[in-house]
């Protein structure tokens, strides 16, 4: 029985260990945030603070909707009101009394005039006026339930855009983290090495084999590359703040890129867009200037609907705290109104010349957008295709300047080659080297511009 206690002590001591182990692997996996580059679009389609206002911008348009259909609904009102006149019209009434009457002789009667004062109304009174009306026609009214529809198009229009956009930037800097963290390790490779061999070098140099120059040059090199290693990370952290920012998160989360570089450049195809058409007319920017061409038209009928006449029903109801002797007004009154305009001076004549001329401005612009989108695409397609070019040309000096500096840090450890040639042949691979990712930077920019564009073209 001990035995078993013993034993069951055991395996309780084991199981609270590893709880306490995964409890501390969960809590340093909720401090940082793993992410593909898939995984940030998307966080970012979702919590990106330009994303949510377009997305805001169509629930207002949603309302402005209903605000604007709730014009041609029944519209009551009911309106309290309280008065005390300082002085009360008086009306004088007359009535004749027979004086000394005769017998039979009614005609004959001498009679007296008495006088009699009516109030017209009273000192103090409270009213209540409750009024119904409903529009039966108004031209204007019917243009601005199509234009508040046209409107949220817009709205919906401007998510899409904004969408197409956030998948540029994220991807734009998601991609500039990964070559710059590319880019460091490739020095922090370099300077492990040159550690290396300046502690070699300063054993040499004690035992008199080498002069201090060499040593100083070894040196030299070694404090410029951890300047450049301390700037890059630099870049890198301001890269990540913008990367957050983009994305709606926070300042202080920390996020870990899952994605590799090579994995990126993998996916993309020289001749892939080569063999796909661009249409500028069916393009997101394109689309939201016919929407606003649209909402322009539409409100050149709203101007020249305003020539027609409008037509409203009502029904009015008063109650009256104190009612008067004599109450002219009817409680009850049920009517139709109707406005017709007439003569404004040219003023409506003026406003739709001026919509017109907006017309004009907004076709002016299309031209203008489309011959934009044409060329745009084509120096995206042109950037793209040389940018490719370059990336296998930068691939391949790569190769030859780390294959040269391999040979010379080979030579430099046998005292064939001097110190000054192993820092210049760094110097050249580590030129190359960023020239390289420069490269690979080039071709995934032009890759998401070109997305960009078409994805703007297709709708999506």
């Amino acid at each position: 029985m001990c035995r078993y206690f013993k034993f069951s002590g055991v395996i309780f001591s084991i199981l609270f260990f590893f709880n306490s182990v995964i409890a501390q692997d969960k809590k340093q996996a909720g401090g940082d945030m793993l992410l593909t580059l898939q995984e940030a679009v998307d966080f970012a389609l979702k919590n990106s603070a330009d994303i949510k206002n377009a997305q805001i911008d169509i629930e207002i348009a949603k309302k402005k909707i209903w605000e604007t259909t709730a014009i041609g609904l029944p519209q009551v009102s009911a309106k309290f009101a309280y008065q005390n006149i300082f002085k009360v019209p008086e009306m004088t009434m007359y009535s004749a009394t027979p004086v000394f009457p005769i017998p039979g002789d009614y005609f004959t009667h001498t009679h007296k005039l008495d006088t009699m004062k009516l109030s017209l109304g009273v000192k103090e009174n409270t009213t209540l006026d409750i009024t119904v009306s409903q529009i039966i026609f108004s031209g204007e009214y019917l243009v601005g339930i199509q234009a508040s529809r046209t409107f949220k198009l817009l709205s919906e229009q401007g998510v899409l855009k904004a969408e197409n956009e956030i998948r540029e930037t994220v991807s734009g800097t998601y991609q500039l983290i990964l070559i710059t963290g590319e880019s460091k390790n490739i020095l922090d490779s370099s300077l492990t090495n040159i550690m290396k061999i300046l502690d070699e070098m300063e054993k040499m140099y004690k035992a008199g084999f080498i002069e201090d120059t060499d040593v100083d040059q070894l040196q030299l090199t070694a404090l410029n590359l951890k300047n450049t290693i301390a700037s890059l990370e630099r870049q890198i952290d301001v890269a990540k703040n913008l990367l957050k920012m983009q994305m709606g998160l926070s300042a202080d989360q920390n996020i870990i890129l899952k994605d590799k570089l090579t994995d990126m450049l993998l996916t993309v195809d020289p001749n892939g867009f080569s063999s796909q058409s661009f249409d500028a007319a069916s393009n997101i920017n394109m689309k939201l200037i016919d929407t606003q061409e649209k909402l322009t038209k539409l409100n050149l009928r709203r101007y020249q609907s305003q020539c027609l006449p409008s037509v409203v029903a009502f029904y009015r109801h008063q109650e009256q705290g104190k009612e008067p002797e004599f109450n002219f007004n009817p409680k009850d009154v049920l009517g139709i109104s109707i406005e017709i305009p007439i003569f404004a001076s040219g003023m409506r004549h003026a406003k739709q010349q001026q919509v017109k001329l907006e017309l004009e401005k907004i076709n002016n612009t299309k031209q203008k957008v489309s011959q934009a989108l044409t060329i745009e695409y084509n120096q995206a397609l042109a950037s793209f295709n040389a940018a490719v070019d370059k990336y296998n040309r930068e691939k391949e000096n790569n190769t030859l300047a780390k294959k040269i500096y391999d040979k010379t840090l080979v030579k430099y450890k046998k005292g064939v080659s001097s110190s000054l040639d192993l820092t210049q042949a760094q110097n050249q691979y580590l030129q190359t080297q960023s020239s390289f990712f420069q490269s690979m930077f080039e071709v995934l920019s032009a890759k998401n511009k070109i997305e960009r564009i078409l994805a703007g073209s297709s709708g999506k």
